[in-house]
């Protein structure tokens, strides 16, 4: 990904917040594997958007939402997947604030 379509769509503080926890949601391989790839982010984006980026990953990817799907209802892993991410974003917002 080139890094200029990451700054066209991350420009502000909270926006870069949903960047990084796109990039979480894709990117994600393990716990140890996103704090090297965090790091690789901290003269691009806030800290609070590659504190995004590490709590939205482990929480939420793709390949546990493949498996969630196989587990539970559509219905749930949806609303789930929702609540994670507005949790996830309300702390980091809260976080930027200070």
């Amino acid at each position: 990904i080139p890094l200029k379509s990451l700054f066209l769509f991350g420009g502000g503080m909270l926006d870069s917040a949903l960047v990084m926890m796109g990039l979480a949601y894709f990117l994600s391989l393990c716990s140890e594997a996103d704090a090297f790839i965090g790091a690789s982010f901290t003269n691009l984006f806030p800290s609070s958007s590659i504190l995004a980026f590490l709590v939205y990953g482990p929480m939420l990817d793709l390949k546990n939402t493949v498996m969630m799907l196989h587990a539970f209802k559509p219905k749930f892993v949806i609303c789930l997947s929702i609540l994670i991410t507005v949790v996830v974003y309300v702390c980091i917002k809260v976080v930027s604030l200070l």
